[in-house]
């Protein structure tokens, strides 16, 4: 079978709107990661890459399912051990096992908020206390955390006291990233407007975030189009570790930096 029979066999003929919000932050990601690996002096591959970042995290806090699934985990690894390779740092471990480490921690994290026995905005100061804790050993840190509980209220929002928490939180979250992506990466003014700009934008898209599907648009669209989508939209880890996996040999192959990119070399930070 091949992986459009596969995707077809397994989700909806239609586009829905997870297709369409990954398919986005699948080509935010590859641009972003274009950069980091081959142009880390041109910051504005970084610039455009940072504003899809709340995605990934925002869908594991809105998703109803925790499971960890043998794929994550085998993506996990096969990056790590990638790093390995090609003589990359073994820590901060790559983005899928802070994906996992979330879901194992947000129901537990938001079911004393959602009691009332735990102020929201403790916990986020409480996760911004530990983003330097965090940071060496999970990439992105306790940002991912704070970014998936912003999915986790827009998906709970009818069982909140006060909806309006949901934008409130969503301007906190935001705040809390952008100001660290200018400290990271000290972007140029024009390249710290753009993260501002694009992940108020992407965020607003979150805001009103549902499990849509759009069977006019699927009609009307270009077939190949809507198939290109599909795929990016439906296996998004697949094509998360594979270009990662051809971006880090490329690198070492094509010299790109040999302080950063060498054959089986061991940094651990």
């Amino acid at each position: 079978m091949t992986l459009i029979e596969t995707a077809r066999s397994r989700y909806p003929a239609d586009l829905t709107s997870y297709d369409l919000i990954k398919a986005l932050a699948v080509i935010i990601m590859i641009i972003d990661h274009v950069g980091h690996y081959f142009y880390p002096e041109q910051m504005w591959f970084r610039a455009i890459g940072r504003t899809g970042f709340p995605v990934w995290f925002f869908l594991v806090g809105y998703a109803s399912s925790r499971d960890i699934s043998p794929k994550l985990v085998i993506g996990m690894l096969v990056l790590a051990a990638a790093n390995f390779v090609v003589g990359m740092t073994i820590l901060p471990l790559n983005a899928l096992a802070t994906i996992l480490l979330i879901r194992l921690l947000i129901d537990p994290c938001m079911k004393p908020v959602m009691d009332g026995r735990l102020s929201l905005w403790k916990l986020g100061v409480l996760l911004i206390a530990l983003i330097p804790i965090t940071i060496p050993f999970f990439e992105y840190g306790s940002i991912g955390l704070i970014t998936a509980i912003f999915g986790y209220l827009v998906r709970h929002r009818d069982s909140l006291k006060n909806p309006r928490v949901v934008t409130y939180y969503m301007v906190f979250s935001l705040t809390v990233f952008v100001l660290m992506q200018l400290y990271w990466f000290k972007f140029s003014i024009p390249q710290f407007a753009l993260v501002i700009a694009g992940t108020l934008m992407i965020r607003m898209l979150l805001l009103n975030f549902q499990s849509v599907t759009y069977p006019d648009l699927s009609q009307k669209m270009f077939t190949p189009l809507k198939t290109v989508i599909q795929i990016m939209g439906r296996y998004t880890l697949e094509i998360y570790v594979a270009h990662l996996l051809l971006f880090k040999v490329a690198a070492v192959l094509l010299e790109i930096d040999p302080h950063r990119f060498a054959w089986f070399r061991l940094p651990l930070f």
